[in-house]
């Protein structure tokens, strides 16, 4: 496993000498970023994340709202606005803690 910033990269070589004829193998990058809906960056997506979250939706098509914390990425889908898709991507890693 290789690390660098916020992408790791992890390589599953393999042996196969009679149908591929040699080594062969595969390398997997995932993007370590963050949790979606982690607003608060403390590693989970608890109860405080939820306060921001919900003090910036808005509903579909419109920018997160006024109230929306400084620093507060709520708009989880990319799409400019927060909204219940937003809140299904919540859902996802939303621990209850």
């Amino acid at each position: 496993m290789s690390l660098a910033g916020s992408t790791a990269a992890i390589a599953a070589p393999f042996r196969d000498a009679v149908t591929l004829g040699g080594d062969h193998g595969a390398v997997y990058i995932f993007d370590m970023d963050g949790l979606a809906g982690d607003g608060d960056t403390d590693c989970d997506v608890d109860l405080s994340d939820f306060e921001g979250f919900d003090l910036c939706s808005a509903g579909p098509d419109q920018p997160p709202a006024d109230t929306c914390p400084a620093g507060v990425d709520a708009d989880l889908d990319g799409d400019g606005d927060v909204d219940r898709a937003d809140f299904a991507l919540f859902q996802v890693g939303f621990t209850g803690e």
